[in-house]
């Protein structure tokens, strides 16, 4: 830690308890402090009803989970403050506050009433789901509780002892609604005068009304003389150190990991038995979590006990989670000293984020998969670690394992299938943009050279590209262009342009022609008449519809509006062929790359260039993934390549010739081989790696893995930067970036500015414009997003593009449609979308 305690300690305090910040700043050195005080452990029931449901709805539910929590945690936050309330521990749905001031057990007993109150208040929710009803269980413990401070690498506060399985008992006994107190707070509440009780509930009691008492606001923070650089994980504080945290859609591992009997040893042997038990288990964690590269987030507070929550995945992505996460809990379980361990691992989507007031502030992740894995920890028993079957099957460290029968857990409809985790039975190696070499491909190079030079013999061929996302299909037509003398007419699918007829061939079109893509329709319709007049005048009556394939909407023809609507489309693919084909009489390659992310109209139009280009010099080449597009047409003159996996061999050599200045042992080569299984994509990715990972550190195991990786090394305003241009789709218009951001103040509205550090996942597109480099890219920045900031962006993005457009806005009704709607502008989007309709109708 290089900041020190004038940097750090501002921005950490809202995520440090008060209880923490004193204790730094008052006696460093004390592990464990026996605090006279009240415990409020309130735990709010509905949640794992909306947490189930929200999480049929994948990342929205979690998203909109994560608001739900926001709001309950704040207001009930306000509630507790006003009493004097420290918050220790925030569990999700769960608090942990601490009374210790003047007249505790009073003051915590009148907070209890009024976060009661606030519950009654705002705690039916309304959900995308369907309503659900929240209400809160709250137990109330007063007297001697015992916190240590503990751990070698940072400081963890635990709660444990008996006072601290006093109030998770009482919380226990209460039902929803109601509030139990313990036998000593009863007690001191009546030696205070306070209102009568209610009926005795289990070995608590019932509490009525709260006393009337001051408030005694407790919101203001502590001053900022204590360093706490130490209070937190590492790889959690040097994130809340970049600024503004940023709410975010991951896939994490989530391991749950208790120790228990700590009453038992503390009545035996005393507190300096029970601070070096649980100093044990902190420090076996922390070493778990340091050599593993994972975080420990939080720990808590549970009967006779307590509990961690290790993640791997947020704050950043580091790549191979299940294994981190396994072999931490395998770790933790293994060291295991006088107090025992159990453990429970599950991954999944979850929202990540901050949540709570200025004043105090909680990063977590929150969603089922999170729930789900201290499930598991309550099914196992002491010494065993129940995984989910996707851990295990995601890990690439394996582990002995064994099948648990199905077994049903609260919050879950359907038994839970699950195994025990044993030791490591096979171990790990590591490693990681190079540019990449073609290698393993000679024989479809050698196909398509082929093909290229029959075409060229005007023998026109047609090809059709097949292979997974990353495979190398874009790759091997670059190799085969450079090595071709034909002209090349390249054209990318787009995602965003899946709703726009005939977008690919707009900007083939435009970029032949030499003209800007934003350029005035005048200029584009008098250089496109100039064309066909040179080619055919009597093509001419035929214009518009030319003009449609161009992007250019021309007024139409009498010839055009005496043909039946019908037919038009099959006129338009003709004349558009007719055209091409006497403009284009020398050898032609055409590529329409991604297919896949290719509107209908243009697809249907690539079927009829392909019919038409038997006796024509072109190639034509359409990529695409093995679920889109059938097969293009029938003639025995097509070909059909399927671009496998690289085979071990041509592995090697890739990476041979990726890291000749830096050769890899053979072992770590054969991990990079091992763990690519073939994808020259994520081969190169991971060479890429290969110079900054440690000789122990994991592997990711996908493609989109590797690049949220790589995505998560950038600093926080470039990796902000880059998923705001994933709005814009594949190709990023910085003008228009830089608008849509212009609301974010000047350190966001840099869009001009200093691409050149991201050059890995954005490459120029002409002047003014950038291209993500591969689709998986775009889609991971994008997916990164919060679905609230992404219809900010969308709706920003669609009001930029009307104001630009003025009259012309009919023009980007399809644009407009799909950025309205992911803007959540709904009545925009269905004008927009009846717009683009009946223009679409109209071509």
């Amino acid at each position: 830690m290089t900041g020190g305690v004038a940097d750090s300690s501002p921005t950490l305090t809202p995520y440090v308890a008060r209880l923490v910040v004193e204790w730094l700043r008052d006696m460093p050195d004390v592990r464990y402090r026996l605090i006279n005080g009240t415990a409020v452990f309130a735990d709010i029931s509905g949640f794992t009803n909306l947490t189930e449901k929200l999480a049929r709805r994948g990342k929205v539910g979690a998203e909109e989970m994560g608001d739900v929590l926001n709001l309950i945690f704040e207001q009930l936050l306000a509630a507790a403050y006003a009493y004097g309330a420290g918050l220790v521990k925030w569990g999700g749905d769960a608090v942990l506050l601490l009374f210790d001031g003047d007249r505790h057990p009073e003051m915590a007993c009148r907070a209890a009433c009024e976060m009661q109150r606030v519950i009654g208040r705002i705690g039916r929710v309304h959900t995308t789901s369907g309503a659900v009803r929240l209400r809160m269980s709250i137990g109330i413990h007063s007297g001697d509780l015992d916190f240590l401070l503990v751990g070698t690498h940072f400081r963890e506060l635990l709660i444990t002892g008996p006072g601290a399985t006093a109030v998770a008992e009482m919380e226990k006994i209460a039902d929803a609604g109601e509030i139990v107190v313990s036998p000593a707070t009863a007690a001191l509440l009546a030696d205070a005068g306070a209102p009568p009780l209610g009926d005795a509930k289990g070995i608590g009691v019932l509490l009525a009304d709260g006393p009337v008492v001051p408030h005694a606001p407790s919101r203001a923070q502590v001053g900022h003389d204590a360093d706490l650089s130490h209070a937190m994980c590492a790889t959690l504080r040097d994130y809340l150190l970049e600024g503004r945290v940023e709410p975010e859609h991951r896939h994490v591992t989530v391991l749950f990991i208790q120790v228990q009997g700590a009453d038992a040893l503390l009545a035996r042997d005393g507190s300096e038995a029970l601070t070096a038990a649980v100093s044990h288990f902190i420090d076996a964690c922390q070493n778990a979590v340091v050599a593993n590269g994972v975080t420990l987030l939080s720990s808590d507070i549970c009967e006779d006990g307590a509990k961690v929550i290790i993640i791997s995945g947020a704050p950043k992505s580091v790549g191979d989670d299940e294994a981190r996460v396994l072999t931490a809990a395998r770790s933790v379980i293994d060291a295991a000293g006088v107090l025992p361990v159990k453990a429970g691992v599950n991954s999944g989507r979850v929202f990540a984020g901050d949540f709570g007031p200025s004043y105090r502030r909680v990063y977590s992740v929150v969603g089922d998969s999170v729930n789900l894995a201290a499930r598991l920890m309550g099914k196992a028993e002491p010494g065993q670690i129940i995984a989910t079957p996707a851990v295990l099957e995601r890990s690439r460290t394996g582990f002995e394992t064994t099948a648990l029968p199905p077994f049903q857990v609260k919050g879950k409809s359907e038994p839970i299938d699950a195994y025990l985790v044993g030791p490591i039975i096979r171990g790990h190696a590591p490693s990681a943009i190079v540019e990449m070499p073609l290698v393993g491909r000679d024989r479809e190079l050698s196909a398509l050279l082929e093909a290229a030079a029959q075409a060229a013999r005007g023998e026109g061929r047609v090809i059709e590209l097949v292979g997974p996302a990353g495979v190398g299909k874009s790759r091997l037509l670059a190799e085969l262009v450079a090595r071709s003398d034909a002209s090349a007419l390249w054209a990318d699918g787009d995602i965003y342009a899946t709703a726009t007829p005939y977008q690919p061939l707009h900007r083939l079109l435009r970029q032949q022609l030499g003209v800007a893509e934003d350029a005035p329709a005048s200029k584009m319709s008098a250089l496109l008449r100039g064309l066909v007049a040179g080619v055919d005048t009597t093509l001419l009556p035929w214009l518009p519809l030319i003009g449609i394939v161009a992007g250019v909407d021309l007024p139409m023809t009498p010839e055009i509006e005496r043909i039946d609507p019908d037919v038009r489309k099959e006129l338009l693919e003709q004349v558009t062929s007719e055209t091409l084909g006497q403009l284009l009489t020398t050898p032609t390659i055409f590529i329409f790359n991604d297919l896949h992310f290719m509107d209908g109209a243009s697809v249907d139009l690539f079927k009829r260039l392909a019919d038409d280009s038997g006796a024509r010099p072109w190639l034509l080449i359409a990529s695409r993934r093995p679920d889109g597009q059938t097969s293009l047409r029938s003639d025995s003159n097509d070909m059909r390549i399927e671009l496998e996996p690289l085979d071990a061999a041509a592995a090697a050599k890739f990476v041979a010739l990726a890291t000749a200045d830096a050769p890899l042992p053979n072992h770590r080569m054969q991990a990079l081989i091992d763990r690519a299984s073939g994808n020259p994509l994520f081969l190169k990715e991971l060479v890429a790696r290969a110079t900054d990972l440690d000789e122990d550190e994991a592997l990711p195991d996908s493609i989109e893995g590797v690049v949220a990786v790589r995505i998560d090394r950038l600093p926080r305003e470039r990796r902000h930067l880059l998923r705001a241009a994933s709005v814009l789709g594949m190709t990023v218009e910085l003008e228009l970036l830089d608008a849509v951001l212009s609301d974010e103040g000047p350190a966001e509205a840099s869009a001009f500015v200093g691409w050149e550090d991201l050059s890995e996942f954005v490459v120029p597109a002409g002047e003014g414009h950038l291209r993500f480099a591969h689709h998986l890219i775009r889609e991971t920045a994008y997916e990164g997003l919060p679905f609230r900031r992404r219809a900010v962006l969308h709706a920003r993005t669609a009001d930029i593009i009307e104001q630009r457009a003025g009259a012309r806005v009919g023009e980007y009704a399809e644009l407009l449609s799909l950025h309205s709607f992911r803007g959540e502008r709904y009545h925009g989007a269905w004008e927009y979308s009846r717009l683009a309709g009946d223009l679409a109708r109209h071509r």
